[in-house]
């Protein structure tokens, strides 16, 4: 159904996408080539250096096992693999095969965050690769497994760390075999809300708010350890992390201001809140407390769970790897997991989708790298990110499960960056472009930053996205676009296709979209995806959002159904192009549109509208969009247009060639929006398509992973 066009990209996308697709398909002949053999002839694989948990640095790391005289193997750690590839490439500059870091089975943890900059490039046809011994399970770490347990009359683990009591280690996240474990937060269901709004302290004023007053109980003056209790409030679009400095009577200072002195950002009365690390609450199974004054951990067990069984981690570092100026360099099969994040003392409030977090792993300035078949979870903030200046890039069949933040960011998002250590204006040549995301699974994100997005691509252009799973996450699925005006935007020609969003939003905040756009964007695309299940709290949630001053943007062929706010949630903006796509069951409307614009707005054609109780239109229609060649069904119903009627709607010059018909789908209670060789939508020229090759061709789908999302984090609608 799709045929060439429907999977067509830019001239230079492709090229470049063909480029890293035949050094990766050399890359997977010899590796197969090499495994195959060595199966055969029972030999090892060849590798040019070998890493294993029993290895010593002070080898050669030529062999991948240690002989017999324990005088030479394999080395122990990433660090003296990386100088060890320093001192190849410098002997053999010319090399033209590739050069490959073997690592055994095992856990590799890392004393520091691993740096690979110009001198560990390689070239198109000598990339350096990074790979697991054949069949083996290898997991790259920031973390440190935690024992010394003593088990105290309720069931309750604990252990001290002289490190902690010495201020010398810090962590807010902890990890039992393998899911993540929370602090105990308040309440214990649901939230709290802000009982009245307070005018800021003198010291926060102009520079955001830094009080409120509180329903009696709901915060205590003699907590322990109050400067380690963080109490997070939801605003609209954002949250804010703030540590108390004071209590008096039903009022709470915090250390800092919110950042910004805007309403969105307000800590007004009836604003949700919860308290987070509070010694006092401890109980629920699952969750842990860090006393760092004394140094004892303390961890409430789960059933089933002994210290003797159990493995736990705590992280150490907060960022895994950081690459600059890399070129050819590949990672293949690896697990990356284990970074922590850090509260500053004045407390943390950030922009929309919590872009400022930093990633565990960050690139900036990588050329031809590639990402295959990894998996990236337990991190505290985001897990990948390509910055500024990363060009021809790949990330494929990876997994990102379990972000404290987001998954993945593409881009930049302020006015100018740092590349190569000096401040770079942004523009086409310095933002990243020509980037590869495929095959991805995305779930599991925000769960300690909700207001963060499974994808983000901010100042980034001619970008390929395509079969990913992007699933369970709190705020937007994705984020194409980052300008708010019609200024100035790098943000184009990014081609998100054959994805499948869903499970978004969740209830907990406002103004989002499975797909959310900004800026002017000519050339990009939303088309082919499915798109399901965007829920906001209050409002603000479509499965496709082109919010402020989005532009000559097309939306197509995407099946988006069951959603808040319906298919389509408009801002304001120009010259978009939403045609051939099935809108069905939104929840409020099936399409929301904000402002009256006096110029043009949106084009609807050859579109199916397919709904039951909610209307059709909601909010201000008066600008100008072009509606043709739609077909509109409201089962059971008959279908209003913003307050009118359909010929009052067509006597206002709209949906001239439009019909009101049954589309005829399959069984649409059941999920099958195929058509029907007779439906009427045929006739009006619309083109069926194939919703199902939506998302991951291969590997797990999010359905498939055990949620550990605790349930005071969602809600239902109000």
């Amino acid at each position: 159904m799709h045929g060439q066009d429907a999977r067509a990209t830019t001239a230079a996308s492709a090229h470049n996408s063909g480029m890293i697709r035949s050094n990766l398909t050399m890359i997977s002949l010899i590796l197969a080539t090499t495994m195959t053999a060595a199966a055969i002839a029972e030999e090892p694989p060849t590798a040019d250096i070998f890493l294993s948990p029993d290895g010593r640095d002070t080898w050669s790391g030529t062999l991948p096992d240690r002989n017999s005289d324990l005088t030479d193997g394999p080395l122990a750690t990433l660090a003296a693999a990386h100088d060890a590839v320093r001192k190849l490439r410098a002997a053999e500059p010319a090399r033209k095969t590739p050069v490959i870091v073997m690592l055994r089975q095992g856990r590799y943890e890392l004393d520091q965050t691993l740096e690979l900059g110009r001198q560990d490039s390689g070239t198109a046809q000598s990339p350096t690769i990074y790979c697991p011994w054949p069949q083996d399970k290898v997991r790259i770490s920031g973390g440190r497994i935690v024992g010394g347990w003593t088990v105290d009359p309720r069931g309750w683990w604990q252990t001290r760390l002289p490190e902690v009591a010495e201020g010398r280690w810090a962590f807010m996240q902890l990890f039992v075999d393998g899911q993540r474990r929370f602090r105990p937060r308040l309440p214990g269901k649901g939230f709290y809300l802000i009982e009245r709004t307070l005018k800021e302290t003198p010291a926060a004023a102009g520079k955001g708010y830094d009080r409120f007053g509180f329903a009696v109980g709901d915060i205590k003056a003699d907590w322990a350890n109050r400067g380690d209790i963080e109490v997070i409030v939801f605003h609209s679009w954002t949250t804010s992390r703030l540590h108390i400095a004071a209590v008096e009577g039903n009022a709470v200072t915090f250390t800092g201001p919110t950042a910004i002195q805007e309403w969105w950002m307000s800590l007004q009365a009836n604003r949700r809140y919860l308290v987070e690390n509070v010694k006092e609450a401890l109980g629920k199974r699952g969750q842990w407390y860090l006393d760092r004054p004394s140094g004892v951990l303390t961890y409430v067990p789960m059933d089933g769970e002994t210290p003797q069984r159990s493995c736990v981690i705590a992280p150490r570092l907060k960022q895994l790897m950081r690459l600059d100026d890399v070129e050819h360099v590949q990672f293949e099969g690896l697990t990356f997991e284990h970074a922590d994040w850090s509260l500053e003392p004045q407390g943390r409030s950030v922009i929309q989708a919590e872009v400022p977090y930093p990633a565990a792993i960050m690139a900036v300035g990588i050329r031809d790298c590639l990402f295959n078949r990894c998996v990236f979870q337990h991190v505290g903030e985001y897990a990948l990110e390509l910055g500024l200046g990363c060009k021809n890039n790949r990330i494929v069949d990876c997994e990102v499960i379990d972000t404290g933040a987001g998954a993945i960011k593409i881009g930049s998002y302020g006015d100018a960056d740092t590349l190569h250590g000096t401040k770079a204006q942004l523009s086409d040549e310095t933002v990243a472009s020509h980037n590869v995301l495929s095959n991805c699974l995305l779930a599991q994100g925000g769960r300690v930053h909700p207001g963060a997005v499974g994808l983000w691509v901010g100042h980034a252009h001619h970008n390929t996205l395509e079969n990913n799973e992007i699933y369970d996450h709190y705020y937007s699925g994705v984020n194409l676009g980052w300008s708010g005006t019609y200024g100035p935007h790098f943000g184009h020609h990014n081609d998100f296709a054959f994805n499948l969003v869903h499970k978004i939003g969740q209830n907990l905040l406002n103004d989002m979209g499975g797909v959310y756009t900004r800026g002017i964007s000519p050339g990009t695309t939303i088309r082919n995806n499915v798109i399901r299940d965007v829920m906001g709290y209050r409002h603000g949630a479509g499965a496709v959002y082109t919010d402020q001053a989005t532009t000559d943007v097309v939306i197509e062929n995407n099946l988006l159904v069951d959603n808040f706010e319906g298919g389509h949630r408009h801002h304001f903006g120009k010259n978009i192009v939403f045609r051939n796509n099935i809108v069905a069951m939104g929840r409020r409307g099936q399409m929301f549109h904000q402002l009256k614009e006096d110029y043009k707005a949106v084009e609807y054609t050859h579109n199916i509208f397919y709904w039951k109780d909610a209307p059709l239109l909601i909010g201000e229609w008066g600008g100008r969009q072009d509606f043709d060649y739609n077909c509109y069904w409201q089962v059971g119903g008959e279908p209003n247009f913003a307050g009118m009627t359909f010929a009052q709607w067509q006597a206002a010059g709209r949906d001239a060639h439009s019909i009101i018909a049954d589309p005829l789908f399959v069984d649409a209670d059941k999920g099958d929006f195929n058509l029907k060789e007779n439906s009427p939508a045929l006739k009006i020229g619309f083109k069926p398509f194939a919703y199902s090759a939506a998302g991951r061709t291969r590997g797990r789908r999010g359905s498939d992973l055990l949620s550990v999302t605790p349930a005071y984090l969602g809600q239902p609608h109000p």
